[in-house]
């Protein structure tokens, strides 16, 4: 430094002057020593001592060092210009430390405690022992050190259990010593790209291998190619569980059913009564006494046609359908209403295939004993709704009957739900065997119904 530094500071006099001051300043060498001092000592370790050693010692070296300065060389100046901090800053400087003793976290590493360690900061200090400067220890006010540090994130402290949940103190021997921190074990962390497995979802996702493995006939090749199967509107192929089940019967149930006493024949029985059992089941039926086996869902309409409509249905009567019937559903009424003179209305639908409500409504009067529609189209697959049209037909008076043959296979089929008056279907379009089905019928219907067909 040159005398030129000073220029411009006021009252520093002549050059002569300023050599007088420089050669009244603290020794350096002595000055670095207290700043390292002073620096080592902070944090204190607990006790208060480091504190009051601090200031104490701070304030007798700098009233030493200042005692021989003439201060009239700097007026309007203070020791605290040489760019080290005097008792009072110091003072200033530890007062943040002095906080409540319930300002500091609790640890089961804590070396100190906190009240103590805040009491002993107002402790007064008479003397200096310079002993103390040698290995302070730099950690207090309940912060862990290095060597527990360490220790803590060696521990697994939190497993995957418990996030979200207060975390209870344990004994040492019930934390695991496998880390799980994020930042230490980068190949159990969790990986967003990752791709998620079937196996995380609670059903399995579809595994179209597994299932044409159910049906042989899949196995065939049409024009060079693995046979597809996309006709299941028309006829579904049927699964090895049931061919099996067919060829059982003939090797071990075969006999007349509720026609003879042998063991055959009782175990015969057995098996056609245990499906139709299964058949309400799956209909939600109050009891199997309402289901009855008919060929197929174009027998089942004609029998009602043939029983029910002919006893129950006469000229002047109406019988609604909708455009969206199968033939199934619209020539066993055809014939009879040319047979007892009644007539036929249809109800419209929409270019989306959606019957016209209101049009639907506008057909039933006191004159319509019967509504037979599908729940669902075969050649649209327009869903209808069923449950709102039987209630319709329901307030005029009139029965209705419910074609099931598309609906089953892909809708929750439920009876008392729909409240309908009779409910039919085909079993070959759920893949049972050909030339099944059946109709379901509210009690008091089935039994006032004549038999259509004579014989047994």
């Amino acid at each position: 430094m040159t005398t030129s530094n000073f220029d411009g500071i006021p009252s520093l006099g002549t050059a002569s002057d300023t050599v007088n001051l420089a050669n009244s300043l603290p020794d350096v060498s002595q000055l670095e020593k207290l700043a390292n001092e002073l620096f080592s000592a902070l944090p204190c370790d607990g006790t208060g001592t480091g504190v009051g050693l601090l200031s104490s010692a701070a304030s007798n070296v700098f009233n030493e060092q200042l005692s021989g300065i003439d201060k009239t060389l700097l007026p309007g100046t203070s020791p605290n210009h040489f760019g080290v901090p005097g008792e009072a800053e110091l003072q200033k400087l530890f007062a943040p430390r002095s906080a409540s003793v319930g300002s500091f976290p609790s640890s089961k590493f804590a070396t100190s405690h906190p009240d103590d360690a805040l009491s002993a900061l107002h402790a007064p200090q008479q003397s200096v022992d310079k002993s103390l400067f040698t290995g302070i220890n730099t950690q207090g006010f309940d912060l862990p050190g290095e060597a527990e540090l360490k220790k803590l994130l060696a521990e697994k402290s939190i497993s995957p259990a418990m996030k979200g949940h207060a975390i209870v103190p344990t004994a040492k021997a019930d934390v695991p010593a496998v880390s799980d921190f994020y930042f230490l074990n980068e190949s159990t962390s969790l990986n967003r790209s990752a791709p998620v497995s079937a196996r995380d979802f609670a059903h399995p996702a579809f595994n179209v291998s597994a299932v044409r493995r159910d049906f042989p006939i899949l196995n065939e090749r049409v024009n060079g190619h693995q046979l597809v199967w996309f006709d299941n509107a028309a006829t579904t192929q049927k699964p090895q569980a049931v061919i099996d089940r067919v060829s059982y019967f003939y090797e071990h149930e075969n006999s007349n059913i509720h026609r003879a006493a042998h063991e055959l024949a009782a175990r015969s029985t057995d098996a056609y009564e245990k499906a139709r059992n299964t058949v309400a089941r799956f209909l939600n039926a109050s009891s199997a006494d309402e289901i009855v086996f008919v060929r197929g869902t174009t027998e089942g309409i004609n029998l009602v046609a043939k029983s029910w409509g002919k006893q129950n249905i006469s000229e002047g009567d109406e019988i609604v359908i909708s455009w969206l019937e199968h033939h199934a559903n619209i020539v066993p009424w055809q014939q009879l209403c040319s047979e007892t003179g009644a007539i036929l209305r249809v109800a419209p639908v929409d270019d989306n295939g959606q019957v016209l409500l209101n049009e639907y409504q506008k057909l039933l009067t006191s004159k319509t004993k019967l509504v037979s529609f599908t729940q669902v189209s075969n050649a649209l697959g327009t869903v209808t709704p069923a449950q709102q049209m039987i209630e319709m037909a329901h307030r005029v008076g009139a029965k209705v009957l419910l074609d099931g043959a598309q609906s089953v296979s892909h809708l929750r089929a439920d009876v008392q739900a729909l409240d309908c008056d009779w409910f039919v279907f085909s079993g070959h379009k759920i893949f049972g065997p050909t030339g099944i089905g059946a109709v379901y019928g509210k009690p008091e219907l089935l039994e006032g119904m004549p038999p259509w067909q004579g014989g047994g």
